[in-house]
């Protein structure tokens, strides 16, 4: 009988070996962060967590890293922005919300485009995860005149580095970041998100991106307030090695049994 205990006990956790995922998890960014660095500055980031999921570092960037004074529409770098939590959510204050200096995006410092907006500058929120997470959707608190959005996964190795990248480079080759989808008229609500199952412990979510991919007719009016995220953990796969053990405990059980019955 011990025998038949261990033996299926074994077999219990070998199928279950295979199973990668678990229950939704949905993360809170209205809320208080359960840690926060920078203040209100430049470069900040809030960490809000969502027990017994993992946390997530949530900080701001937008293509704001370039020399001054440059044309509208001409920067190319990502930089750090200001990280914002509003009742409807997070948004983005980019560098150049207080910076008089022409063809400046000087409208920062108010609605809309105090939220992720693609108004001369394209605003996004870096999500990263303590674990490899499947968002399966996200909620937006607060839109203005539209709400198309933009979400890309880290897909490359390591920690990705956006300062000094272009948003074209993170989807180029060997840039590491896969598109995931551009989401249009997403309104307040829920918007589900990832069809392919992406996961990744790296998310950048912002207003409609064209640098990325797409149709550049859907710039320049998007402005949203990101209030939840909503997905899955992914657990860790067990190593080809650590299955070949477990095959071996598993034959080596099965042929005492048989001795067993035999004897």
């Amino acid at each position: 009988m011990r025998t038949r205990i261990s033996l299926s006990a074994l077999v219990a956790i070998a199928l279950s070996a295979g199973s990668a995922s678990a229950a939704p998890i949905t993360w809170g960014l209205t809320s208080a962060p359960c840690s926060s660095t920078g203040g209100t500055s430049m470069g900040n980031t809030k960490t809000y967590c969502s027990a017994p999921g993992p946390s997530v570092t949530a900080s701001a960037w937008a293509n704001t890293g370039d020399i001054l004074p440059l044309p509208a529409g001409a920067n190319t770098a990502l930089a750090v922005a200001q990280l914002e939590v509003f009742s409807g959510g997070l948004g983005v204050r980019n560098a150049d919300w207080n910076v008089a200096v022409p063809g400046r995006d000087t409208n920062e410092g108010s609605s809309p485009e105090h939220a992720v907006d693609n108004n001369d500058r394209f605003d996004s929120v870096l999500f990263a995860f303590e674990a490899d997470v499947e968002l399966t959707s996200l909620t937006l608190g607060w839109v203005g005149s539209d709400s198309d959005i933009t979400v890309l996964a880290y897909t490359g190795g390591g920690a990705p580095v956006l300062a000094g990248a272009t948003y074209g480079a993170l989807t180029g080759v060997g840039g590491g970041w896969a598109l995931v989808g551009h989401y249009l008229n997403a309104g307040t609500g829920s918007e589900a998100i990832n069809p392919l199952g992406y996961s990744s412990r790296y998310w950048l979510i912002g207003a409609y991106n064209s640098l990325v991919g797409g149709d550049k007719s859907y710039v320049g009016n998007d402005a949203v307030k990101i209030e939840s995220l909503t997905g899955e953990e992914r657990r860790q796969v067990p190593e080809p090695a650590s299955l070949s053990l477990l095959g071996l405990g598993l034959a080596g059980l099965a042929s005492r049994l048989r001795r067993a019955r035999r004897g």
